[in-house]
């Protein structure tokens, strides 16, 4: 089973090693590293990151964090690999900077901040260890009392430059594509990372 990883794990690091062009290898020659390599997991709260070992658990590997205030561990079977906690969209950050090796994070993540970005390499997108999807959500009263699709939406008379669909949102790069794509033109944007259901109340028409 952990020939198998070391497998994979080579792969993906002679394709960063590729894409990057030297940054990563730049990195790593300024410091002294102790470990081979990093993988970056997903930080969101003590509870919250039970979750991610499961997959790994499936690899027969467990992940050893040996002060819970600091955001280093390790997997005890492999001895040269070195674990971090971080934020999932400073994951994506780094990965495309060249400043880590590994990282497992939501698509969701990675396509909003990697941007379809031809640097950031997925290497498997299915561990089924969660699970979203990106919904737009109206008001059922007013002129959207009858709207049940994206399409009945877009054909609004209310729609102009002058007085576009207000939509807030958290996916500042997602969602204006997915607008578009749906034909939706005349759309303005708020940006929002919380408490998205108190947008209506603040002259919002929709949430994305």
């Amino acid at each position: 089973m952990y020939s198998s990883f070391w497998q994979w794990l080579a792969l993906y690091y002679w394709k960063a090693e590729f894409f990057f062009s030297g940054c990563l290898l730049n990195c790593c020659d300024l410091v002294e590293k102790e470990k081979d390599f990093s993988l970056f997991l997903p930080f969101f709260s003590s509870k919250s990151n039970t979750f991610l070992v499961l997959p790994l658990k499936d690899c027969q590997l467990s992940i050893r964090q040996v002060n819970p205030r600091q955001y280093v561990a390790e997997i005890p079977q492999l001895s040269n690999l070195e674990v971090w906690f971080q934020r999932p969209k400073d994951i994506v950050r780094k990965l495309l900077s060249g400043d880590l090796d590994l990282g497992i994070v939501g698509l969701d993540t990675v396509s909003e901040h990697g941007q379809g970005h031809e640097d950031l390499i997925i290497v498997h997108d299915a561990l089924e260890y969660g699970d979203c999807h990106l919904s737009l959500a109206i008001p059922k009263y007013g002129i959207f009392e009858n709207i049940n699709s994206l399409w009945e939406l877009a054909q609004l008379p209310q729609w102009t430059a002058e007085r576009p669909l207000r939509v807030a949102t958290g996916f500042t790069y997602l969602g204006p594509k997915f607008m578009e794509d749906n034909g939706l033109k005349h759309v303005r944007f708020s940006t929002a990372d919380g408490a998205l259901e108190a947008a209506p109340a603040v002259r919002n028409d929709c949430l994305l």
